[in-house]
């Protein structure tokens, strides 16, 4: 064992002496890190066993009131271990894998749930989340609520969708970041193959700095701006179409097909995923 993590260590067996019971296989104070995990357990009706949660977990409202362990992507070990838990609940997107590691040492248990970003890969979600927290019939029943609604959306929808795939900019509204644009490999991307449309993006992954001019050239059918959270301000569409101007003169703009909605609903892939596809139907299926 290396000498920088004997103190981590130490304090971590001191935890597990005077957590009792709670370390010895009662799963009923659980940790959620990812926002579609935390809307996932609400929606499962298993609120009561969080006892933290991390900073992507901003729905619904009352997950903001937990006890929060910080960013997904930049956990400690001390912050988690602080609130006693038996069992954590993540994703493939949280880290560092260093301090997951120093969890399972301390003999916490970490549940890590990978699915795609896909409607099918929602529902493998909720079945794994459901079986953890013993309530597999409550996640049956929430999977057939999704599945019914999303085939009555599909059947209202399937007689307006175009004749071409449409080509679609994903914007994200990043507060202090500024606007990026979504390439490929992101649940953007994802959800714009969900929604039947081709993403303006094919030659970087990830997210990159949106320029006026890039924005232009893409010609975009469809925008659509996830909003991190306004605060009060315009919404994020109009506030992007006034930064960056030249998208005006995209067919997009021109036909009023850009849609705004919350990041955590558009990106999310959680048991909202229905409530995506309805806010985002209007732009990608036209009246006829």
């Amino acid at each position: 064992m290396k000498v920088w993590m004997l103190p981590l260590c130490l304090w971590a067996l001191s935890v597990l002496s005077t957590a009792g019971s709670v370390y010895a296989g009662d799963e009923t104070r659980v940790i959620s890190i990812d926002g579609s995990i935390t809307e996932i357990v609400y929606a499962l009706g298993a609120a009561d066993h969080l006892v933290g949660v991390d900073t992507t977990s901003r729905y619904p409202a009352a997950a903001q009131a937990l006890p929060n362990v910080g960013y997904m992507r930049q956990l400690t070990a001390e912050g988690i271990l602080s609130l006693q838990p038996s069992l954590v609940i993540t994703t493939a997107e949280a880290g560092p894998v260093a301090v997951l590691e120093q969890l399972d040492q301390a003999g916490l248990r970490v549940e890590t749930i990978t699915t795609d970003s896909s409607i099918a890969g929602v529902y493998a979600k909720i079945r794994r989340v459901a079986q953890l927290l013993v309530v597999q019939e409550r996640g049956e029943e929430l999977i057939g609520r999704l599945q019914s609604n999303i085939q009555t959306l599909q059947a209202q929808l399937h007689d307006r969708r175009g004749q071409a795939p449409p080509k679609v900019m994903f914007l994200l509204a990043a507060g202090n970041h500024g606007v990026m644009l979504a390439g490929k490999n992101t649940h953007a991307d994802a959800m714009i193959q969900v929604m039947g449309g081709v993403n303006v993006v094919s030659d970087f992954n990830s997210y990159k700095p949106l320029t006026p001019e890039g924005g232009l050239q893409t010609l975009p059918d469809i925008i659509v701006v996830a909003d991190t959270g306004s605060g009060g301000q315009a919404p994020a569409s109009e506030r992007v179409l006034e930064q960056f101007q030249l998208l005006q003169h995209t067919p997009a703009a021109r036909q009023k097909r850009v849609i705004t909605a919350d990041s955590m609903l558009l990106l999310g892939f959680g048991p909202r995923i229905d409530q995506a596809i309805e806010a985002m139907a209007p732009a990608f299926y036209v009246s006829r």
